[in-house]
C-alpha cells in the first residue's frame, strides 16, 4: 500500500538511449527483454514542423490555450519560469527566490517581452499578480507542452523540462539555481550530477537572472548537442516518430 511502485511488472518501459537505460533499470529494478530504447511522444511533439504543430494545437487543444498561443506570438521574446518543487519550502517558493516581479515586469514592457510562470502542481502561491501586465501565471493544471515552442527561453533549475526544451534548437535557457545548496540537503538527491549533466547560463540570485536578460546575454553552451544525445541517444532524431512506439505496443 505504502509502495506499490515496489510490486510492479512491466510489460513494455520507454527509454530513451544508454544512460537512461541504467538509471531507469536500476531504480524500477527492471528484468531482461522490458526496455524499449525510443523517445517520448511529448518530445516528439516539440520536434515536429511547426504546421504540424499548430494543426495539432487547431485540432486537439483546448481554446485557452490557442487563445494564449495567439497572445504568444504578439511578443518578441517570451521567458518561461518553470521552477522543480521544493519540499520544504512549497508556500515560500517565490520569496525565497528572490523575484522583484515589480522590476520584472517592467524589464518585460521595455523589451516587448513576456514572462510566463509555470508553478509545479504541488505548489501554493497566494500573492495576486493580476496587476502585471508583462507577467502571467499559469494554471497548475495546464499541459504546457503545447505552449512550449511559442515561447524563447526556458528559465529553469533541478527539473527535467531542461531536456526536453533543448531538444528544440532555436530555444534558449537560462540556470537559476538559486537555492542549491539548500535543495540538495533538504529536498532530494539528484539523478545526475548537476554541474556535470545540466550546463548552460546560470544566475545564482535574481539580480544575475535579470541582468542576463536586460543584457540580452548569448546562452548558447558548446555541450548542448553531447548532452541530448547522452539523455536522448545519437539517433535522436530518427526517433522522433510516434509510430515507432505505437507499432512496439501492438506486437505486445
Amino acid at each position: 500500500i505504502v509502495a506499490p511502485h515496489n510490486y510492479e511488472s512491466f510489460d513494455l518501459f520507454l527509454s530513451t538511449g544508454p544512460l537512461m537505460n541504467e538509471h531507469f533499470t536500476k531504480i524500477f529494478n527492471l528484468g531482461d527483454g522490458v526496455l524499449f530504447d525510443n523517445s517520448y511522444p511529448r518530445c516528439n511533439f516539440l520536434q515536429q514542423d511547426i504546421n504540424k504543430i499548430e494543426k495539432h494545437i487547431r485540432q486537439y487543444e483546448p481554446a485557452t490555450t490557442q487563445q494564449l498561443i495567439e497572445r504568444l506570438k504578439q511578443y518578441k521574446r517570451v521567458y518561461l519560469y518553470m521552477p522543480t518543487w521544493r519540499s520544504d519550502m512549497k508556500d515560500t517558493f517565490l520569496k525565497e527566490a528572490g523575484i522583484d516581479f515589480q522590476k520584472l515586469n517592467q524589464t518585460m514592457k521595455n523589451t516587448n517581452s513576456l514572462f510566463l510562470l509555470k508553478l509545479h502542481p504541488a505548489v501554493r502561491h497566494y500573492a495576486d499578480y493580476s496587476d502585471f501586465d508583462s507577467l502571467l501565471f499559469l494554471p497548475t493544471n495546464m499541459d504546457i507542452y503545447p505552449i512550449l515552442p511559442y515561447t524563447s527561453v526556458l528559465i529553469t533549475d533541478y527539473s527535467s523540462i531542461y531536456y526536453d526544451y533543448i531538444l528544440m534548437p532555436k530555444k534558449e535557457v537560462i540556470l537559476f539555481p538559486f537555492d542549491y545548496d539548500q535543495y540538495i540537503k533538504t529536498s532530494k538527491s539528484l539523478a545526475f550530477n548537476f554541474d556535470s549533466f545540466t550546463p548552460g547560463v546560470r544566475a545564482n540570485t535574481f539580480d544575475e537572472l535579470h541582468n542576463i536578460i536586460i543584457t540580452n546575454r548569448a546562452l548558447a553552451f558548446p555541450q548542448r548537442e553531447e548532452i541530448i544525445k547522452l539523455f536522448w541517444g545519437d539517433d535522436y532524431k530518427r526517433k522522433a516518430d510516434n509510430s515507432i512506439l505505437y507499432n512496439k505496443i501492438k506486437e505486445l
